[in-house]
């Protein structure tokens, strides 16, 4: 899901794109979205899952949030839905914005196979995740006319430092920080 609109950079530079300057927005969005759902390391556009955890406790902690609903809980074999049971909805509760599920019980201190069917994802995206979106594909705009790796540059003895791609990512990373999902 694109994270931006070419009416958002448009809004920001305060201008009109003709067609094909849209198409190039259109490519810089998407590569740009895909970064930042790769440094992030989940997606933000609402979808269905359908995921199995191997879990020791009582907490599964989905791969995907904000969670929309959840179809359903099963447990047991990881290869054979029919030998799964049901876990019901007074099981467990929810920790939607963080894509979190408590279960009531707990089972043996050994692996156990969870299957977690759900939805999960923005239907609108967050302003803030929209804006570093879109300052991410103007930061790309401006560097297609110049060398991307050019860090800064002085004329008096003349210097250039260069930007590498983990140099844009970390910095952009930061920006991220409340969206990453981190593994525990």
């Amino acid at each position: 899901m694109a994270l931006c609109s070419t009416s958002d950079v448009e809004k920001y530079l305060q201008t009109t794109y003709s067609t094909a300057e849209a198409e190039r927005i259109e490519y810089l969005i998407d590569a740009a979205s895909a970064n930042i759902e790769n440094i992030c390391n989940r997606a933000f556009g609402l979808d269905t899952y359908d995921e199995t955890y191997d879990i020791d406790g009582t907490e599964i902690y989905l791969n995907q949030y904000p969670i929309v609903s959840i179809t359903s809980i099963k447990y047991g074999s990881p290869f054979e839905a029919s030998d799964r049971t049901a876990v019901e909805s007074d099981e467990y509760y929810s920790e939607d914005a963080q894509g979190i599920i408590s279960l009531i019980f707990k089972f043996r201190n050994a692996s156990q196979w969870i299957n977690v069917q759900y939805s999960a994802g923005y239907t609108t995206i967050p302003d803030d995740l929209n804006m570093i979106a879109v300052e991410e594909v103007v930061r790309s705009l401006n560097q297609t006319d110049r060398d991307s790796n050019v860090r800064s540059e002085e004329l008096g003895d003349f210097s250039v430092s260069y930007f590498s791609s983990p140099d844009n990512n970390s910095n952009l990373a930061k920006n991220l920080v409340n969206y990453m999902r981190w593994y525990i």
